[in-house]
């Protein structure tokens, strides 16, 4: 695209917002954001970095190594595969969450009432997953993704959230109760700057939070269970068939 302009937020002291998205040299996307003053600007941004738009990057340095793979020999992909490790290769701990019961509520209530929960969970366990150094990669519908420095980091945020989500719950009508799953997940992933990575453990967190996950539960993959020094009382093993799989993981006990 050439540009891109949206009205995103609206403020007393600014009638939009506008938001330009341009290519640069190195196939990264720049992203500026215009408002009536400075302050407009400032919350534009953060509310950005809420939903995972800004730092972005498109996909164009690493599909100057994919075009090659599929053409070349077994010993040219390994050397494409480890190149493409050197060059956006990082270990990192991802966290994937999923709201429950999307079907039954939109049936019983309607999509606005489903909305309005997503945005409530948002509010609620962002901020959570920030205080333990999380960094919030993006929002898709009723599904978050965070990447942590280490799975402790993770599993201490998951247990905020889930404690402010269960205060919450403990309060409000029975129909505007939260139910989150999480999966987490720890290993070396190719990264696509702050806007998306790739991994058999990103995988693996995603099969658990949002297809084996239930509401209230935090699960961990092999990997994030030893990364995170949990006692052996505070997780319980499982194992699951998922997507053709025998998914072996821990729930952690809350």
């Amino acid at each position: 695209f050439k540009e891109t302009r949206i009205t995103l937020l609206r403020h007393p002291s600014a009638q939009s917002v506008a938001v330009s998205m341009t290519p640069n040299r190195g196939g990264n996307t720049a992203l500026m954001v215009r408002s009536a003053d400075a302050a407009g600007c400032k919350r534009a941004a953060a509310r950005l970095e809420e939903v995972g738009i800004m730092g972005g990057c498109s996909l164009k340095p690493l599909t100057a190594h994919l075009d090659r793979y599929l053409a070349a020999s077994t010993a040219e992909r390994v050397a494409i595969e480890q190149a493409l490790f050197d060059e956006f290769g990082a270990t990192r701990t991802i966290m994937v969450t999923d709201m429950a019961r999307f079907s039954t509520t939109v049936a019983k209530h309607g999509i606005v009432h489903y909305l309005a929960l997503i945005r409530q969970c948002q509010q609620l366990v962002l901020p959570a997953f920030k205080r333990h150094g999380g960094t919030v990669m993006r929002c898709e519908a009723d599904n978050t993704y965070s990447f942590y420095e280490n799975p402790r980091d993770a599993v201490e945020g998951a247990r905020d959230a889930q404690e402010l989500l269960g205060r919450h719950n403990a309060r409000c009508r029975p129909e505007d109760a939260i139910g989150l799953s999480i999966g987490v997940g720890h290993g070396r992933l190719l990264m696509r700057g702050a806007a998306d990575a790739f991994g058999h453990e990103f995988n693996l967190a995603s099969k658990l939070g949002e297809d084996i996950g239930g509401a209230g539960q935090v699960l961990l993959t092999p990997s994030a269970r030893e990364g995170s020094r949990l006692r052996p009382d505070e997780v319980l093993p499982r194992r699951k068939r998922v997507s053709g799989l025998d998914v072996e993981y821990f729930e952690l006990v809350i």
